[in-house]
């Protein structure tokens, strides 16, 4: 599924590699190291500020769907959520699947 979203997002010019820049619909986007994200969360952790580190993903995470929403032009929740699990297992951060789904209510995942 991630290669194929991939292709049609290349081959349409909504996700370019050009110049340096990783855009997706003009959201600037970046690749980072694995290790970046365990070394981020053993710092916290270790500083006993593991809530930031959520919240600090917790807005990540709003942001972006977010900004996606509005230029993909998403407007059911079904939607949003389906190319969210897309986008996110292109992002290299593994296959995961939902455990709870609650449109406008609250999701867990496995």
């Amino acid at each position: 599924m991630a290669i194929g979203l991939l292709a049609k997002l290349l081959m349409t010019q909504q996700l370019r590699f050009e110049n340096g820049l990783i855009t997706l619909k003009n959201i600037h986007m970046c690749l980072l190291p694995s290790f970046f994200i365990g070394e981020l969360t053993r710092y916290f952790y270790e500083e006993k500020r593991m809530h930031h580190l959520y919240l600090l993903s917790w807005m990540w995470g709003f942001v972006l769907v977010k900004q996606i929403k509005t230029k993909f032009k998403l407007n059911t929740p079904a939607k949003i959520y389906s190319l969210g699990m897309d986008l996110t297992e292109s992002m290299g951060i593994g296959l995961y699947k939902t455990h709870d789904y609650f449109p406008g209510k609250y999701t867990h995942f496995k």
